[in-house]
């Protein structure tokens, strides 16, 4: 079986990429309900990343 963290750390530093891109985009949004859309899916996505990374902890510390 292969050790799947590395793809699952990859996986959650894109979810991370994302997530800043979005805040961004957020800032030039002049309706305040887009703004607030957008920052909650930028949470979101952190939320996954955070998952996802502690995921990649355990199977690695699971493999040693």
């Amino acid at each position: 079986m292969t050790d799947n963290s590395e793809g699952m750390t990859a996986k959650a530093e894109r979810y991370r990429a994302k997530a800043e891109e979005v805040r961004t985009s957020a800032e030039g949004e002049r309706l305040r309900h887009h703004r607030r859309r957008k920052l909650a899916y930028a949470d979101q996505l952190d939320k996954l990343a955070a998952s996802l990374d502690a995921q990649a902890t355990r199977r690695h510390a699971d493999l040693e």
